[in-house]
């Protein structure tokens, strides 16, 4: 695919053309993240997010915004994308200048040139294993939102 907006058939074509058999967890999971920023070419970041034995960890990163933005949840314990793995919910956050449901996290991560739109989606596969897929762009605005689980 080249860099542009996926229709929703693309889309769902190149994730359904992720091979999961005899690969690591890291490499599928970095594909998927790739397929997530050229779903979306705003996107300057993405990560996930993997909690086992409630310990939040980044499996794996696209762009160092997106790794300190993890980080700087993991410092806190709490944050838009360790919530939304844990709570199995979706959070979306237009302008983090302007957030409220995180104040401290959203001053240190606006501060630190951290993402000013966030997404956190959630999926909960088997026992205790969370993934949370995390969007990131500086733009306050949002172009196109496409959920990936």
């Amino acid at each position: 695919m080249t860099e542009r907006d996926y229709t929703g058939h693309e889309l769902h074509e190149a994730l359904a053309r992720v091979v999961l058999a005899d690969r690591e967890l890291a490499d599928v999971l970095t594909e998927i993240t790739g397929i997530a920023r050229r779903a979306m070419p705003s996107i300057e970041a993405a990560s996930v997010t993997l909690i086992r034995g409630g310990k939040p960890f980044t499996a794996v990163y696209d762009g160092q915004m997106a790794l300190d933005a993890d980080e700087l949840q993991y410092e806190r314990g709490y944050g838009p994308c360790m919530d939304a793995g844990r709570a199995g919910q979706m959070f979306l956050i237009d302008d983090m200048r302007s957030e409220q449901r995180w104040p401290d996290y959203a001053q240190n991560a606006a501060r630190a040139r951290c993402p000013q739109l966030a997404l956190g989606a959630a999926t909960v596969p088997r026992r205790d294993h969370r993934r949370a897929q995390h969007l990131r762009q500086t733009p306050p605005r949002l172009s196109t939102t496409t959920m990936l689980s």
